[in-house]
């Protein structure tokens, strides 16, 4: 049994090492839950505006204001916590690709 766990922790170093997985980026994470739900772009118009800036949301050249993300959490079903913490996450990653 011991010879086993020693297996099963080195594999799981193994595993994180190798295909390491980190928090989405909102974008990401937007599109999978639409995809999980069958939402198209344009079902997120009546929650998030205009056609266009739910084009420039989901391409990742605009960010979602606050007051839209706590609808847009409800409208996707997703903790806003999760969406808070993909949106730091992604902040953290702007400001360390900044120049």
């Amino acid at each position: 049994m011991a010879e086993f766990q020693k297996i099963a922790r080195e594999l799981e170093i193994y595993e994180k090492e190798k295909w390491p997985v980190g928090i989405p980026s909102l974008v990401d994470l937007l599109r999978a839950r639409m995809a999980d739900l069958e939402i198209r772009p344009c079902d997120l118009v009546s929650v998030i505006g205009t056609k266009s800036t739910v084009s420039m949301i989901l391409s990742g050249e605009r960010k979602i204001p606050r007051e839209n993300l706590l609808r847009l959490a409800e409208f996707l079903e997703i903790d806003v916590s999760i969406i808070l913490k993909c949106e730091e996450s992604d902040s953290i990653q702007t400001e360390e690709t900044k120049p």
